[in-house]
C-alpha cells in the first residue's frame, strides 16, 4: 500500500476526520503527503482524544482499523503504525492500559516486541527497524513469551 492508499483508507474508514485531514495535507503534498505525518497528527490525536472521552466503541474502531493494517503485514503500513501510532500512544501507559481490550493479536504481538526491544535498551525507531527487518516473526525469546 502506497502513501496515498493508505491516508485515504484512513478518511475512508473515518470520515469525522476529514476536516483535520484536509487542514494538514493541504500545505503539504495533498495525497500524497507522508502517511506518518498524516496519522500522526491526525489518527493518533483522534485516538488520544477518544480515550480521554472513554467512546468505547470509537476506541474499538480505531483499534480494529490498527489490526487491519498490522494484519496486512505491509513494510510501509506497519512502520507507519508502529511510529506513528502506538509508540505514541503507549507513553501514556495509564490512558494506553485501559485500551488493551481493544487489541488484535497482531497489535498486541508488535507492542510485546515493541516493548521487549525498549527494555533491551534498544530505543527509537531501531526496534522499529529489528522489527520490520524480520517480518512479522517475533524478536522476543520464546521463553519471555
Amino acid at each position: 500500500m502506497d502513501v496515498k492508499q493508505l491516508n485515504r483508507l484512513l478518511i475512508d474508514r473515518f470520515p469525522e476526520l476529514e476536516k483535520e485531514y484536509q487542514e494538514e495535507v493541504d500545505w503539504q503534498e495533498g495525497d500524497e503527503t507522508g502517511s506518518h505525518v498524516v496519522y500522526g497528527d491526525v489518527f493518533t490525536p483522534y485516538i488520544e482524544k477518544i480515550i480521554i472521552q472513554q467512546k468505547n466503541l470509537e476506541i474499538q474502531k480505531a483499534f480494529a482499523f490498527i489490526e487491519e493494517i498490522l494484519a496486512r503485514n505491509e513494510k510501509y503500513s506497519d512502520e507507519v503504525i508502529m511510529l506513528s501510532v502506538l509508540e505514541r500512544l503507549m507513553l501514556n501507559k495509564e490512558q494506553f492500559q485501559s485500551c488493551k481490550k481493544y487489541l488484535g493479536k497482531h497489535t498486541e504481538q508488535i507492542i510485546k516486541e515493541m516493548q521487549y526491544l525498549q527494555k533491551c535498551g534498544k530505543t527509537g525507531s531501531q526496534p522499529i527497524k529489528l522489527c520490520l527487518t524480520i517480518g512479522k516473526k517475533s524478536v522476543i525469546p520464546k521463553q519471555l513469551i
